[in-house]
């Protein structure tokens, strides 16, 4: 590996915080691949790691991925258009993913580590309208005038930066981005190639940089995502792995998500919004809320910036578009010009002219494979500090949430009892009128929950038949039954005992979400300070790299000129 990518290696081991808890015991690779399931209700066969990736992994310390080949697929699979095929090489092995199949794999490592900040990946937009809209206008794609102007007057066909950066673009991957494409600026093939070349080497930087930590590594969606003979779709799609998938962040435990799956407590919670906060205005005087927002600000401000400095890019990319046609024309002009003088003078002006024009397309390439990359990803970076910042806060505001519900069922609670004491007072008292013993083994007060019992009435609850989920038709069930029950007593301690059952389950809840809020607080405020470090770094480096290829392209003109003052002195 390049000593580039190897710092990049280093550096992106830092924008992520491994869990200790996690990582004390987990298993090695080739130990993972033999690990029972935390879950008892899924085979072997469901959660098994694909062992050639896991040895490709393991034998190989700098490896790095690289995303070979982007060719649309024939197939279409009920859609409309067909879908761009990317094609990873791993090792000896390539496997062919399309780009919702990274999205999904995104989607799975936030949710297995919802406190860690997972690398972004390019937005989500079809090639079509990407080819107007804000990504392909950033990355200046109409800039292949300039590049091919430069092609014509040397006559170049592998032109440009090979694409190796920090960032991890691997050397050596086709970027498309110099001279190698010759076709019209401004036509739609000349957009969806410079997008697609984009795509291909920011969801390899994607890959890489969790290749390069040893979490997201470890981690079995990552694995078999890179293995080729793994339909990541149909992964998804078995038992354990779709439950993640399909099941809202805010209800799968924060560190040990996959063996709590089944868990009803968490599968029951309450899902926070951000404006539940306005329930709680204390929130924003505590020290973990205040210190949040000024993280969330901090890089809200942070996007803003890069994408005007982006936007101002673009531009600039814009300019150099349009004075290329004009270099061209001069050098060609003065090129008679010195046929007619019969001045070889004249003629090194025009060829000049021509040298201008090929540094002008280096700046070009070196700009958006250079710059506008890096530049765009720490501006996704930034959004991913938000989904972090936000995960932290709706997580305490979920903790309100239950701590509210679970103040009202308690007074619902009281009441009840309250309500049960004096029937059986009454009760009593006609029975001893009557000469009737009390029948004490039905008193829901007293009954004892057990947390089985709990699982098992909420797993219960949660598989209503389908007439129960239509809005209202709770409410005309229990008019019905209020007119029609034969067994009124029996319909007052089986409400009773929801009642309580639904006051352990909320004691419960408070009880995890508070003991779980405390670890969020700490190893959220970790990963935000040691990712700001980085990205202070990283953006120094963007910055003074960008400053430095400038100021090479600026150097190169010069010397032209001064060569042809010596010649003219």
């Amino acid at each position: 590996m390049s000593t580039e990518n190897q710092a990049t290696n280093s550096e992106s081991r830092e924008t992520s915080v491994v869990d200790k808890t996690n990582t004390s015991t987990a298993p090695s690779l080739a130990q993972a691949a033999n690990s029972p399931s935390p879950s008892s209700f899924i085979n072997k066969r469901e959660i098994s790691y694909p062992s050639r990736v896991c040895e490709i992994v393991e034998s190989t310390p700098d490896l790095c991925l690289s995303i070979v080949d982007a060719a649309r697929s024939p197939e279409t699979h009920g859609q409309l258009q067909s879908f761009i095929v990317y094609s990873i090489r791993l090792g000896p092995l390539i496997v062919k993913r399309r780009y919702s199949e990274f999205e999904s794999l995104r989607l799975c490592l936030v949710k297995s580590y919802p406190t860690l900040i997972v690398p972004p990946i390019p937005e989500k937009q079809s090639i079509k309208s990407n080819i107007t809209q804000t990504t392909s206008n950033s990355l200046g794609i109409s800039h292949n005038a300039v590049s091919n102007s430069a092609s014509a007057v040397v006559n170049r066909t592998n032109g440009g930066p090979s694409g190796g950066s920090a960032i991890g673009i691997l050397p050596g991957s086709t970027t498309n981005g110099g001279n190698a494409t010759l076709i019209s600026a401004n036509s739609p093939d000349s957009a969806t190639s410079r997008l697609i070349e984009y795509r291909k080497r920011m969801l390899a930087v994607f890959l890489n940089r969790c290749l390069a930590n040893d979490t997201f590594r470890n981690c079995r969606f990552f694995l078999n995502f890179l293995d080729p003979e793994t339909n990541f779709h149909d992964f998804l799609a078995l038992n354990e792995n779709s439950i993640l998938y399909r099941t809202s962040l805010y209800r799968l435990s924060p560190f040990e998500p996959l063996a709590n799956l089944s868990n009803q407590l968490y599968l029951t919670l309450p899902i926070p919004s951000s404006a539940d906060a306005g329930q709680f205005p204390e929130l924003a005087e505590e020290a973990q809320f205040q210190e949040l927002l000024s993280f969330e600000t901090k890089f809200r401000k942070y996007e803003i910036v890069l994408d005007k400095i982006s936007k101002c890019n673009k531009r600039l990319l814009r300019h150099f578009e349009e004075i290329a046609p004009d270099l061209t024309d001069l050098g060609s002009q003065y090129n008679k010009l010195s046929i007619l003088q019969d001045s070889t003078f004249i003629e090194d002006m025009g060829k000049s002219h021509e040298r201008n024009l090929i540094f002008l397309g280096g700046l070009v390439d070196s700009i958006n494979l250079r710059f506008l990359d890096r530049l765009i990803e720490l501006k996704h970076f930034s959004r991913t500090v938000k989904e972090l910042t936000g995960y932290n806060r709706k997580k305490v505001i979920q903790c309100k949430l239950v701590e509210e519900q679970l103040e009202i069922t308690q007074h619902k609670y009281k009441a009840c009892v309250s309500q049960e004491s004096e029937i059986q007072k009454i009760d009593r008292r006609t029975n001893a009128t009557l000469g009737k013993k009390m029948d004490g083994s039905c008193n829901p007060m007293s009954a004892p929950i057990t947390d089985a019992e709990l699982q098992t009435a909420l797993y219960a609850k949660s598989k209503k038949p389908f007439y129960g989920r239509i809005p209202g038709m709770t409410k005309l069930n229990s008019v019905i039954q209020k007119y029609t029950d034969n067994n009124p007593d029996q319909t007052r301690r089986n409400k009773v005992y929801n009642l309580k059952m639904r006051l352990y389950q909320q004691e419960r809840q408070h009880e995890i979400l508070t003991g779980e809020i405390g670890k969020i607080n700490r190893e959220v405020m970790k990963q935000l300070v040691e990712f700001h470090e980085w990205f202070k770094r990283e953006l120094c480096k963007v910055v003074v790299g960008y400053n430095e290829n400038l100021e090479e392209c600026l150097k190169g003109g010069d010397v032209i000129f001064e060569e042809l003052n010596e010649r003219d002195g």
